[in-house]
C-alpha cells in the first residue's frame, strides 16, 4: 500500500517538474553585461553604471517598448529603490548597444540604511512579460538577475548642503520607489543655495515639466511663450541651461576646485515660464524637482 502511494505521488510530480524544466530551458534573448559589478553609493550621491546589450533573439509577443527594471534590494529581496527605464534603441538581433544609467540617492529622500545590497535587473514590457537573459550573475526570480553588489554608506562627508527659497512648496512623498520624494516649485522662480562643497564635483538634478492632463490640470504659459520651459541660471558653474517640453530633464552643473569662493557658497535659480491651472489646488505650482544629488 505504501509503495503504491509513493508511485502515485511520483507520477503527479512528473508534469510539474517538466513544466519547470521547460521554463528554465528558454533560450536567452540577449546577453547583458554590467560594469562595474561592485559599487559604492553614498548619500546624496550619484554613480554611473554601464549596460552592454548583445541582442540575439526577437522579443516575441512584445507589447509597447522594451523596458528594463533595475532594483536595489535588501537581503530579503525587498525593493528599496528602482531605476527602471525604457530602451532608447530598436531591438535588432545580432546588434550590440551600450549606454549609461545613473543610480542615486536623492537629497530630497531619506537615506538608505548603511549596508550591502544587491542590484537586480531584467527585461520586460508593459504587459509584464519577461524574457530570459544571459548574465554574469545569479537568477533570483522570474527572469530576474543579481548583477551587482552595492555598498551603501552613511551621509557623505564630501557633499554640499542645499537650502531652498520660500518659493518651493513643502517636500512631498513620491508615489513609488523610482521617485521617493519630490518638491514642487510655485508659480514664481525659485532658488537653491549650495554651500560647503568640499571639492570639485557636479550637482545633478532631475526635473519634470508636467503635461496637461484633461480634467486634472492645464498648463498656462506666460505671455509670448510658445512651449513650457525652465531656465536654469547658476553662480555655481556660471552656466545657463534651458530645457523645454513635457517630461523629465537631467540637469548637470559642474563646480571646479579652482573656484574656491563658489565651493563655499553659490546659487541655482530656476525660472519656469508656465504654471499649472488646477481647480482643486490650494497653491499654484509649476515644475517638480524629482532628484537632487552630488556626483564627485
Amino acid at each position: 500500500m505504501i509503495a503504491k502511494t509513493l508511485k502515485i505521488v511520483f507520477l503527479c510530480l512528473v508534469p510539474i517538474l517538466a513544466l519547470v524544466g521547460c521554463e528554465s530551458s528558454e533560450p536567452p534573448v540577449a546577453g547583458l553585461q554590467v560594469e562595474p559589478d561592485q559599487l559604492r553609493l553614498p548619500f546624496p550621491g550619484v554613480i554611473d553604471l554601464e549596460l552592454s546589450w548583445a541582442m540575439e533573439l526577437p522579443l516575441d509577443g512584445l507589447q509597447g517598448r522594451p523596458l528594463v527594471f533595475v532594483h536595489l534590494v535588501d537581503e530579503q529581496g525587498d525593493v528599496l529603490r528602482t531605476f527602471d527605464h525604457a530602451l532608447d534603441f530598436e531591438w535588432q538581433p545580432g546588434q550590440r548597444q551600450q549606454y549609461v544609467i545613473r543610480l542615486h540617492q536623492s537629497a530630497l529622500a531619506p537615506p538608505v540604511e548603511p549596508g550591502t545590497y544587491g542590484l537586480t535587473m531584467g527585461l520586460y514590457d508593459s504587459a509584464d512579460q519577461r524574457w530570459p537573459l544571459r548574465v554574469d550573475g545569479k537568477q533570483v526570480g522570474r527572469n530576474e538577475y543579481r548583477v551587482a553588489e552595492v555598498e551603501v554608506g552613511g551621509a557623505s562627508q564630501e557633499s554640499p548642503m542645499f537650502f531652498f527659497s520660500p518659493a518651493w512648496l513643502p517636500l512631498e512623498s513620491g508615489l513609488d520607489a523610482q521617485v521617493v520624494a519630490r518638491r514642487w516649485l510655485g508659480d514664481a522662480e525659485g532658488t537653491i543655495r549650495v554651500t560647503e562643497c568640499p571639492k570639485s564635483g557636479r550637482i545633478w538634478m532631475l526635473i519634470r515639466i508636467p503635461s496637461a492632463e484633461p480634467g486634472a490640470s492645464r498648463v498656462a504659459l506666460d505671455d509670448e511663450a510658445s512651449a513650457p520651459e525652465v531656465r536654469i541660471t547658476s553662480t555655481c558653474g556660471l552656466e545657463e541651461i534651458c530645457v523645454s517640453g513635457p517630461g523629465f530633464h537631467e540637469i548637470e552643473i559642474s563646480l571646479l576646485e579652482a573656484d574656491k569662493e563658489l565651493l563655499e557658497e553659490c546659487e541655482l535659480r530656476l525660472e519656469p515660464n508656465f504654471h499649472l491651472l488646477e481647480d482643486d489646488a490650494l497653491t499654484k505650482r509649476s515644475m517638480a524637482l524629482e532628484v537632487l544629488a552630488w556626483a564627485e
